[in-house]
């Protein structure tokens, strides 16, 4: 049961703030059906998902986040060709994100001491 909870758990977690922020970015920025794009998308990111979790277990946070940032900035990149205010966008909310991570860690340490 706590395997089913954290698989669940995980799921919810892919479906984040900053892909709902990029949907927004991809639907402003395009004439496209969004549902197309998030399908085909998903499938694209397996793989990208299954190299983080390998540089996570082999390399560690630190690793695993600068893969994450690296293909935001692929992504911000690609997305250039769309719309620079894109580009621009999701640059913002890769810092933001490694912010946030840095924030919470040092929060969480000061509220729960081991």
């Amino acid at each position: 049961m706590k395997l089913f909870l954290v698989i669940v758990s995980f799921s919810f977690f892919v479906v984040c703030p900053r892909m709902a922020a990029i949907t927004s970015i991809i639907e402003k920025s395009t004439h496209w059906n969004i549902y197309y794009i998030a399908i085909f998308g998903i499938v694209l990111s397996i793989p990208l998902t299954l190299a983080m979790i390998w540089i996570y277990k082999h390399i560690g946070l630190v690793g695993a986040l600068v893969f994450a940032v690296a293909t935001d900035i692929v992504s911000a990149l690609l997305l250039s060709s769309v719309s620079w205010k894109s580009t621009l966008q999701t640059i913002i909310i890769a810092a933001f994100v490694l912010a946030g991570v840095k924030i919470s860690e040092w929060l969480s340490l000061k509220l729960f001491p081991t």
